[in-house]
């Protein structure tokens, strides 16, 4: 599909969230928690409740220490899912533009974003365009056309379920520890991130031949 202006390809879209979806940020978080505050926290989390009450953090104590996690730039270190980097890859040999999306940090951004690329270009995964906020969606669909998003890969079921409102039934959750509970959400999940190549190749095939 040609842009009638400019006659430039427009490509379908993909989306994709950063913290739970391609690295372990739980994880890494909860590590640098424990010795933030020289205790032992709770492991397993499992989405059933807010990742503060989880771990048994006030909300002031745990803003206090996740902006020390966001300014220390320990995020540029976060480990990653398996085969995360694979599946980054594969998306960008698509006939697609990729959208990483993912919610600002509370109170601070200022080095966020390089930290962000820096990761994201460490662990080699490419990408066309980065979106931040808590409203990432419906920035997103103020900026395009909602009709060009054919697959989200979302782990938070509230932004899941945002998501659809916006774009239809193109979301996908990942099946991992901290989506069950009250996080489990009906629809698309998936544990191989083949399921979800497979599911954008065919809607690329369906968008070229429209």
């Amino acid at each position: 599909m040609l842009c009638s202006k400019c006659s430039r390809d427009i490509l379908p879209v993909v989306v994709v969230d950063v913290d739970g979806v391609l690295g372990k940020y739980h994880e890494q978080f909860r590590n640098f928690a424990m010795n933030y505050l020289n205790v032992n926290l709770p492991r397993g989390y499992n989405g059933s409740t807010e990742y503060s009450d989880y771990l048994g953090l006030e909300k002031t104590i745990y803003r206090q220490i996740k902006l020390a996690y966001r300014q220390g730039g320990i995020k540029r270190w976060m480990p990653v899912y398996d085969g995360a980097s694979e599946f980054m890859q594969h998306l960008s040999n698509m006939e697609v533009e990729v959208w990483i999306a993912t919610t600002r940090p509370w109170d601070r951004l200022d080095n966020i974003d390089p930290d962000l690329r820096h990761w994201l270009d460490r662990n080699k995964m490419p990408y066309d365009y980065l979106l931040y906020g808590e409203d990432k969606f419906l920035q997103l669909s103020n900026q395009i056309n909602p009709e060009r998003v054919i697959a989200v890969i979302e782990d938070q079921k509230p932004y899941c379920d945002e998501a659809e409102a916006i774009f239809g039934d193109v979301v996908w959750q990942p099946l991992r520890e901290h989506t069950h509970g009250a996080a489990f959400r009906e629809g698309r999940r998936f544990a191989s991130w083949d399921s979800v190549l497979v599911d954008v190749e065919v809607k690329v095939k369906r968008w070229i031949s429209r």
